[in-house]
This record gives structure tokens, sequence and C-alpha cells, in this order.
């Protein structure tokens, strides 16, 4: 799912990560389950933990963001417009739990809830890579 050559469909899952309370644990717990190879992104970006499986990227292991939160497996679905899909969230009776934000240079995400409180996350390509005529998958 996670690994692909070309951008992904509006809609489709294109990325999954873990947010638990001790990402060291779960990565080491993982990399044993499924052999993938961990790479901490440093302090910049929390020490996200990077998995990949022959040298691709699969899944992303972080700490939670509240430690009243439970400790979950998140499916990002990817966007063309991460702002356009805010709108259609609120426009549609769900409510964005984290307005959009950059993740680094690799594309901009956002978290809401659906109107059922379903958790829904997405994930689409900077403003930067959007005004280009051949944006890059996430």
């Amino acid at each position: 799912m996670t690994t692909r050559d070309v951008p992904w469909d509006e809609g489709t899952p294109c990325w999954l990560d873990a947010q638990v309370d001790d990402p060291q644990a779960a990565a080491e717990f993982y990399s044993q389950l499924f052999g993938w190879e961990i790479a901490d992104t440093g302090p910049d970006f929390g020490h996200y933990q990077m998995a990949s499986l022959d040298g691709r990227a699969v899944a992303g292991i972080g700490g939670k963001q509240g430690a009243d939160l439970p400790s979950v497996w998140s499916t990002y679905l990817a966007t063309d417009d991460v702002e356009a899909a805010v709108e259609r969230v609120s426009s549609a009776g769900g409510t964005v739990m984290m307005p959009p934000m950059d993740v680094g240079s690799m594309g901009r995400m956002t978290f809401a809830v659906d109107p059922a409180g379903a958790t829904s996350s997405a994930f689409g390509p900077l403003r930067s890579a959007m005004a280009s005529p051949t944006p890059t998958a996430p």
C-alpha cells in the first residue's frame, strides 16, 4: 500500500503510522515482526521512526500527541490539496482536529473526525509542489 512509484489517486490510502507511548519499543517490535529497518528522523521531526522494507519506506512510528490518547495506527488518505480537503471535511459535517501543517519537504497533512466519530488523516503535496506541472507522490 505505501510503496509506490506514481502519485496516489485522491482518496486512496497512501501512508500509515503508529502513535504510541514508546516509539522505540514499538520500532523494535515491528522490526522483529516484519523485518523492517528503522531510521530515527532526529529531533527536528520528534524522533519519528521511519520503517522501510527492501529499501522502501512502508510506515512510520511516533509518539502520541497527548498522554490521554490511545495508542493507534493511522491510515492517511491521499489528497491533491490538503486545504481543499479541510474545507470539504467541514462542509460535509466533519471536524478538523489539526489544521494543515507541513511535514518537512515531504508534504502536508491534517487530522479530522467524521460525523460518526471516526478519525481520518489526509496527506498531500506541499503548496510549492502543487504549483509545479508534475507534483510528486508523498
